[in-house]
């Protein structure tokens, strides 16, 4: 039924272009569709194997999705799409719309290098020449076969020599510039690198201190980290389903370097969309151990039954929102308990975020229950069945939940 629906549709669309380009009575050949005017004011027409198609001007001329119009199709003219009328009674839209494209491949550190620049012809008083690259050998130096930009902060010029008088002593020779200076600090995640990088600021030392002080920076830039690098990746190696969760996280970073390690249930619910049957292992499981996501009407992730070795999730260890293997129930706990939790998982750049901070980074899951830090109480919040992030009102605080974690220079 759904092949000749979409055989159907292919050619209701080529009969408008066909009604636009060809004026009645021209003879030529269209799509093998038997039009006629059905009762509503609609255009209709059939496929060789009967299945129906019609056109409509506007959405309230489809009237009621009832049994006489079950598994029937229309195009709407002032909506552009095509509709169906469902086994739910409703006239649901049919979206061809493609999936997403893969994720790209990890990428190089950036690296900045700074050297004094002798006066010539880059810089006629001297300077600092400033060098970026990706560091593509991993060995923590930019080389020179690794310098893609090039440029150079020049000290400032020495004032010209005053004109002589007339019959008069030399003028006064002009002031002498001042240095210009370069500051580079490394730039945490956030809105300038969204993977972080290096910040490099410029400007005259303006108070002759040997120091870029603040109001002596003239210009700001960023050297940002490559903006592909996936936030979630799949090992190729696969791992027991017993396995420790140092074990799972090991994996991770063999393959893919110290900037990830293994992924809990929650981490991948915000760095994956709902995907079909993918089944792979996560932190922080009991049982199988491993996830299978699959893109249903409700969209959400559960555990599998079985215990064969699968692959690894990893994600990138600095992501901004990341939820704790651990879980916890928050009736039991501060919020300094929960910082002091996250720290240990993640490190001290990490304490317990608050429930707004995790709906700005999270993507909605159904039923993804956490502990969040807010007004100096702990609350378990979820995704419920409209898609909204709330209170829950049914969970017991003595359920154990895994606890909602942001970075803290963000």
């Amino acid at each position: 039924m759904l092949k000749s629906q979409m055989i159907g549709i292919l050619l209701v669309a080529g009969l408008l272009s066909c009604q636009k380009k060809s004026s009645p009575g021209s003879g030529g050949s269209g799509p093998n569709i038997d039009n006629e005017t059905t009762d509503e004011g609609s255009k209709s027409g059939s496929t060789d194997d009967g299945s129906e198609i019609a056109i409509v001007n506007l959405t309230a001329d489809l009237g009621a999705c009832n049994n006489s119009r079950r598994g029937k199709s229309y195009y709407v003219l002032a909506e552009k799409k095509f509709r169906y009328c469902a086994d739910s009674d409703q006239w649901d839209v049919i979206d061809l719309k493609g999936s997403d494209g893969r994720s790209g491949a990890a990428g190089k550190n950036s690296l900045v290098l700074t050297t004094p620049e002798v006066a010539g012809a880059n810089c006629a008083t001297g300077g600092q020449k400033i060098q970026s690259g990706l560091d593509q050998n991993n060995n923590g130096q930019l080389d020179g076969a690794e310098v893609t930009a090039t440029s150079f902060a020049c000290n400032g010029l020495v004032g010209a020599t005053g004109a002589s008088g007339a019959m008069g002593a030399a003028g006064p020779n002009g002031s002498n510039g001042k240095n210009s200076l370069v500051k580079l600090s490394s730039e945490s995640v956030g809105l300038n690198c969204q993977l972080g990088g290096k910040k490099v600021e410029v400007g005259h030392d303006m108070n002759s201190n040997g120091v870029l002080d603040a109001g002596e920076v003239s210009q700001t830039s960023y050297v940002c980290e490559e903006g592909n690098l996936p936030r979630l990746r799949f090992t190729r190696a696969t791992v027991a389903w017993d396995a420790s969760d140092a074990i799972k996280s090991a994996t991770c970073t063999t393959e893919f370097g110290d900037r990830y390690t293994g992924a809990s249930e929650l981490d991948i619910s915000i760095a994956m969309p709902p995907i079909v049957t993918s089944k792979f292992h996560v932190v922080g499981t009991s049982g199988a151990g491993y996830i299978e996501a699959q893109y249903n009407k409700d969209q959400y992730y559960f555990l599998a039954g079985s215990q064969a070795a699968r692959q690894m999730a990893c994600i990138l260890k600095r992501y901004p929102i990341r939820f704790t293997a651990g879980k916890y129930a928050s009736s039991e706990l501060t919020v300094n308990d929960l910082d002091n939790h996250c720290v240990a998982e993640f490190g001290s750049g990490f304490q317990a975020a608050t429930s707004l901070e995790v709906v700005g980074f999270m993507n909605r899951v159904q039923t993804s229950g956490f502990i969040t830090a807010e007004g100096g109480v702990t609350n378990v919040y979820y995704v419920n069945q409209y898609g909204d992030y709330a209170l829950s009102d049914n969970v017991p605080s003595t359920v154990p939940r895994p606890i909602a974690c942001i970075v803290k220079t963000l």
